[in-house]
């Protein structure tokens, strides 16, 4: 959708963080996997001032404020960003509301994109890390991109027969991510 609206697309990663299950550069990997069809998508890695911690970690109003203003100030300029996508969910309310408050300012418009959503609700990575932690591959499965399945099993699959001998649920559960 976001590239229908724009000429380039840049995709920036969170940086990693002590909740994330994958590291950094294999979320590159996997992301740039899933846009490599696509022309003008540039995935890059970033930081905390681009994409502000949301959640428990958000910090307070004035964090979030900075984040929007380094963007406006630093990245958008050398980037030539003129409008910047954001997807919508309950854990990243008020750092939206604060990008729309700040960005328009600099002449960057805040465009709101709805979360993927499977079942009942949006996909979120929170979601993802609990089922993951079940051991659910076949759930898993209905909530991340074909590449990105693959990569899980191969890595909390492999885990787990390396550490209990063998593939178990309380095996993976117990060295998939705590």
């Amino acid at each position: 959708r976001a590239l229908s609206q724009v000429a380039d697309l840049v995709v920036f990663l969170t940086p990693e963080d002590d909740e994330a299950a994958l590291p950094l550069k294999d979320r590159m990997r996997l992301a740039q996997a899933g846009v490599d069809d696509l022309p003008n998508v540039y995935v890059l890695p970033s930081w905390s001032f681009i994409i502000a911690l949301t959640g428990q970690r958000a910090g307070s109003s004035i964090g979030l404020s900075l984040d929007a203003s380094v963007f406006c100030d630093y990245v958008a300029p050398a980037l030539d960003i003129t409008q910047r996508f954001i997807g919508e969910g309950a854990d990243t309310k008020e750092y939206v509301r604060t990008l729309a408050r700040v960005l328009p300012r600099s002449g960057i418009k805040v465009i709101s994109i709805p979360r993927q959503t499977t079942g009942p609700g949006a996909v979120t990575t929170a979601e993802v890390r609990a089922v993951l932690q079940t051991g659910d591959f076949d759930s898993i499965s209905q909530l991340v991109p074909p590449e990105t399945m693959v990569y899980l099993m191969d890595r909390f699959l492999a885990q787990s027969v390396q550490t209990s001998g063998g593939p178990s649920r309380s095996g993976l559960v117990a060295n998939s991510l705590l």
